[in-house]
Protein backbone atom coordinates (compact mmCIF):
# COMPACT_ATOMS: atom_id res chain seq x y z
CA UNK A 1 0.00 0.00 0.00
CA UNK A 2 2.82 2.43 0.86
CA UNK A 3 4.53 1.64 -2.44
CA UNK A 4 1.38 2.65 -4.34
CA UNK A 5 1.24 5.95 -2.39
CA UNK A 6 4.91 6.70 -3.13
CA UNK A 7 4.46 5.84 -6.81
CA UNK A 8 1.42 8.12 -6.97
CA UNK A 9 3.33 10.98 -5.33
CA UNK A 10 6.23 10.67 -7.79
CA UNK A 11 4.08 10.78 -10.92
CA UNK A 12 3.90 14.21 -12.51
CA UNK A 13 0.54 15.85 -12.13
CA UNK A 14 -1.38 16.81 -15.25
CA UNK A 15 -2.78 20.24 -14.42
CA UNK A 16 -4.51 20.61 -17.78
CA UNK A 17 -4.82 24.19 -18.94
CA UNK A 18 -3.30 26.82 -16.66
CA UNK A 19 -3.93 30.54 -16.22
CA UNK A 20 -1.10 32.39 -14.51
CA UNK A 21 -2.52 35.33 -12.56
CA UNK A 22 0.81 36.56 -11.18
CA UNK A 23 4.15 35.13 -10.05
CA UNK A 24 2.66 33.04 -7.23
CA UNK A 25 -1.01 32.52 -8.14
CA UNK A 26 -2.38 30.25 -10.86
CA UNK A 27 -5.60 28.59 -11.90
CA UNK A 28 -5.20 24.95 -12.94
CA UNK A 29 -7.55 22.64 -14.78
CA UNK A 30 -9.17 25.64 -16.44
CA UNK A 31 -11.63 24.92 -19.22
CA UNK A 32 -11.26 27.53 -21.98
CA UNK A 33 -14.95 27.15 -22.82
CA UNK A 34 -16.27 27.64 -19.29
CA UNK A 35 -15.84 31.01 -17.63
CA UNK A 36 -14.65 30.75 -14.01
CA UNK A 37 -13.64 27.11 -14.24
CA UNK A 38 -10.51 25.72 -12.60
CA UNK A 39 -8.85 25.45 -9.22
CA UNK A 40 -6.87 28.30 -7.66
CA UNK A 41 -3.33 27.53 -6.53
CA UNK A 42 -1.26 29.77 -4.29
CA UNK A 43 1.75 29.33 -1.98
CA UNK A 44 1.25 27.07 1.03
CA UNK A 45 2.10 30.06 3.28
CA UNK A 46 -1.08 31.76 2.10
CA UNK A 47 -3.28 28.68 2.04
CA UNK A 48 -1.92 25.58 3.80
CA UNK A 49 -4.97 23.58 2.62
CA UNK A 50 -4.33 24.23 -1.06
CA UNK A 51 -4.50 20.96 -2.97
CA UNK A 52 -1.42 21.63 -5.12
CA UNK A 53 1.99 23.23 -4.62
CA UNK A 54 2.69 26.36 -6.65
CA UNK A 55 6.22 25.12 -7.43
CA UNK A 56 4.75 22.04 -9.14
CA UNK A 57 2.45 24.23 -11.21
CA UNK A 58 5.32 26.52 -12.23
CA UNK A 59 7.41 23.51 -13.27
CA UNK A 60 4.44 22.18 -15.24
CA UNK A 61 4.06 25.52 -17.05
CA UNK A 62 7.74 25.48 -18.03
CA UNK A 63 7.48 21.92 -19.29
CA UNK A 64 4.16 22.53 -21.10
CA UNK A 65 4.04 26.14 -22.36
CA UNK A 66 1.28 25.12 -24.79
CA UNK A 67 -1.01 24.48 -21.80
CA UNK A 68 -0.79 28.08 -20.55
CA UNK A 69 -4.01 29.80 -21.63
CA UNK A 70 -3.09 33.23 -20.31
CA UNK A 71 -0.09 34.68 -18.51
CA UNK A 72 -1.04 37.84 -16.64
CA UNK A 73 2.31 37.92 -14.83
CA UNK A 74 3.84 39.18 -18.09
CA UNK A 75 2.62 42.74 -18.45
CA UNK A 76 1.90 44.00 -21.95
CA UNK A 77 3.83 47.09 -22.98
CA UNK A 78 0.73 49.31 -22.79
CA UNK A 79 0.82 48.82 -19.00
CA UNK A 80 4.37 50.15 -18.82
CA UNK A 81 3.99 53.55 -17.14
CA UNK A 82 7.26 55.00 -18.41
CA UNK A 83 6.54 53.95 -21.97
CA UNK A 84 3.05 55.45 -21.74
CA UNK A 85 4.50 58.76 -20.53
CA UNK A 86 6.98 58.78 -23.42
CA UNK A 87 4.19 58.10 -25.90
CA UNK A 88 2.11 60.90 -24.38
CA UNK A 89 5.05 63.34 -24.57
CA UNK A 90 5.69 62.31 -28.18
CA UNK A 91 2.05 62.93 -29.09
CA UNK A 92 2.10 66.35 -27.39
CA UNK A 93 5.26 67.40 -29.24
CA UNK A 94 3.88 66.25 -32.58
CA UNK A 95 0.65 68.10 -31.78
CA UNK A 96 2.69 71.26 -31.01
CA UNK A 97 4.24 71.12 -34.48
CA UNK A 98 0.91 70.82 -36.25
CA UNK A 99 -1.14 73.17 -34.07
CA UNK A 100 1.35 75.84 -33.10
CA UNK A 101 4.54 75.89 -35.12
CA UNK A 102 3.13 75.17 -38.59
CA UNK A 103 0.33 77.70 -38.11
CA UNK A 104 2.71 80.39 -36.86
CA UNK A 105 5.16 79.82 -39.72
CA UNK A 106 2.29 80.29 -42.20
CA UNK A 107 1.17 83.47 -40.42
CA UNK A 108 4.75 84.80 -40.41
CA UNK A 109 5.10 84.12 -44.14
CA UNK A 110 1.81 85.90 -44.78
CA UNK A 111 2.92 88.91 -42.71
CA UNK A 112 6.22 89.10 -44.64
CA UNK A 113 4.38 88.91 -47.98
CA UNK A 114 1.86 91.56 -46.96
CA UNK A 115 4.45 93.78 -45.26
CA UNK A 116 2.62 93.73 -41.92
CA UNK A 117 4.06 93.16 -38.47
CA UNK A 118 4.16 89.66 -36.98
CA UNK A 119 2.89 89.66 -33.41
CA UNK A 120 1.82 86.52 -31.60
CA UNK A 121 1.58 85.09 -28.11
CA UNK A 122 4.32 82.49 -28.76
CA UNK A 123 7.16 84.97 -29.23
CA UNK A 124 9.24 85.85 -32.25
CA UNK A 125 9.67 83.51 -35.20
CA UNK A 126 13.31 83.00 -34.15
CA UNK A 127 12.16 81.82 -30.71
CA UNK A 128 9.66 79.49 -32.34
CA UNK A 129 12.36 78.11 -34.65
CA UNK A 130 14.61 77.48 -31.67
CA UNK A 131 11.79 75.71 -29.83
CA UNK A 132 11.03 73.67 -32.96
CA UNK A 133 14.66 72.58 -33.16
CA UNK A 134 14.63 71.41 -29.53
CA UNK A 135 11.28 69.65 -29.99
CA UNK A 136 12.48 67.91 -33.17
CA UNK A 137 15.50 66.52 -31.29
CA UNK A 138 13.29 65.33 -28.46
CA UNK A 139 10.85 63.72 -30.91
CA UNK A 140 13.73 61.79 -32.50
CA UNK A 141 14.86 60.57 -29.04
CA UNK A 142 11.35 59.54 -28.05
CA UNK A 143 10.64 57.76 -31.33
CA UNK A 144 13.83 55.73 -30.88
CA UNK A 145 12.84 54.76 -27.32
CA UNK A 146 9.21 54.02 -28.12
CA UNK A 147 10.05 51.96 -31.20
CA UNK A 148 12.58 49.86 -29.25
CA UNK A 149 9.87 48.82 -26.79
Amino acid sequence: MEEKMKAKEQQPIDFGFVIRRDETHCIVQADPNVYGSGYGVCPKEEDPWCKYDIADVQAYMQAHPDKVLADYAVKPDWLNQELNEQRRELAELEHWFSDVYDVQVKQYARCVRLGSSYDNKYGTIEELDEQAEQNAKRIAELREKVNKE
